[in-house]
C-alpha cells in the first residue's frame, strides 16, 4: 500500500461462557466478520462518499476468548471511519464517535435528526434529550443499515446474557469498546421509517409584517424576501414588551430587518413543513 494508505489493527472478541475453550459458533463467528465489515464499508460511504475505499482484512485468532484480529488499510485523504466510528484511537475527534453516541443513547429511540448551525448536529432523543455530536456521527447513527449490522455484531449475540462481553482492543490490547450483556441493547437496530429529520436556518433578512400582536408570540404574519406570506413566532419579547411601554415606535409599513429561524421538519413519508421565528427584532429600516 502506498500513498495516504496506512494500516491500523484492532481486534473485537467475545468473552462469553461458550468460548472459554476458545471456540466459537461458526455461524456467529461467520455473521460477526460479515456484519462488521459491511458496518464498517457502509458507514465509509456515507461519509467518505465515491472516495471510500477502506480494505479490511481478518488474521488468524488468539488463544483466550475468542479474538479476531482485523487489519484495516485506511485512506486518508478523506475521512478515518474507524477513528469516527470508535473502532480504533486516532486523533481524538470533537463531537465524539458512533460508539460514544450510542452508549449515550442507551435504550431511547431516535425521534429527530436536528441540523444546527455550522455543521453541528442534534440528536432528539425519546425522553426530550438531545445528545450533541457532528454530521458524520448522526448520519451513521441514523442510518438504519449501519444499526442493524452492528446489532448482529453487539446486540444479539450478548444481550440479555450478564455472563458475556462484546470486548474491542487496539493491536496492543489496549482496551477500545467493553459492551456487558446488560448494556448491549444501546446497540440495537433501528426501523427504516421514524425518523424525522430536522434543519434550522438562522439567517438576517428584510421582512415585511402583515400582521402583528403585540400580545404575545403567535398571530403575527409577515412576507419573506420571496414574497411569500407565511405565519411567524415573535420570540422576541424584549420586543414586544418595548412597545407595549412606549419606549419604542413600530409601523407596519415599514420593512423590519431581523434574526429569522427556519425551521424545516421532513418526515420519514418524504412530507416536509416549515416554521418560521424571528429570534430578534434588529431595527426597522426607511423613514
Amino acid at each position: 500500500m502506498t500513498g495516504n494508505i496506512v494500516k491500523k489493527v484492532f481486534k473485537c472478541s467475545y468473552d462469553m461462557p461458550s468460548t472459554k475453550e476458545h471456540t466459537i459458533d461458526a455461524e456467529l463467528l461467520g455473521t460477526t466478520i460479515l456484519s462488521l465489515a459491511k458496518a464498517i464499508k457502509t458507514s465509509d460511504k456515507i461519509i467518505n462518499g465515491k472516495d471510500a475505499s477502506i480494505q479490511l482484512n481478518v488474521k488468524a485468532h488468539e488463544e483466550g476468548s475468542f479474538v479476531v484480529e482485523f487489519v484495516a488499510w485506511v485512506n486518508q485523504s478523506g475521512f478515518d471511519i474507524l477513528d469516527i466510528l470508535g473502532i480504533t484511537l486516532g486523533t481524538p475527534i470533537v463531537g465524539g464517535t458512533v460508539f460514544g453516541a450510542l452508549e449515550q443513547i442507551k435504550e431511547n429511540k431516535i425521534v429527530a435528526k436536528v441540523k444546527k448551525q455550522n455543521q453541528q448536529y442534534q440528536l432528539e432523543l425519546s425522553d426530550g434529550s438531545f445528545i450533541e455530536c457532528t454530521e458524520q456521527v448522526a448520519n451513521i447513527v441514523t442510518d438504519p443499515h449501519v444499526r442493524g449490522d452492528l446489532a448482529k455484531v453487539i446486540s444479539n449475540p450478548i444481550c440479555g446474557n450478564k455472563d458475556s462481553k462484546f470486548i474491542v482492543k487496539d493491536e496492543d490490547d489496549n482496551p477500545i469498546l467493553n459492551v456487558d450483556g446488560e448494556s448491549a441493547l444501546n446497540f440495537k437496530s433501528i426501523p427504516n421509517s421514524t425518523l424525522e429529520e430536522v434543519t434550522n436556518e438562522l439567517k438576517q433578512v428584510t421582512i415585511h409584517f402583515s400582521q402583528v400582536n403585540f400580545d404575545g408570540p403567535s398571530g403575527w404574519k409577515c412576507a419573506l424576501p420571496s414574497g411569500d406570506i407565511v405565519s411567524v413566532r415573535m420570540r422576541d419579547a424584549a420586543f414586544r414588551d418595548r412597545i407595549n411601554k412606549g419606549y419604542e415606535e413600530f409601523s407596519k409599513t415599514k420593512p423590519s430587518l431581523v434574526k429569522l429561524l427556519t425551521v424545516e421538519k421532513k418526515k420519514a413519508d418524504g412530507s416536509i413543513t416549515l416554521s418560521y421565528y424571528i429570534e430578534e427584532m434588529i431595527r426597522q429600516l426607511g423613514k
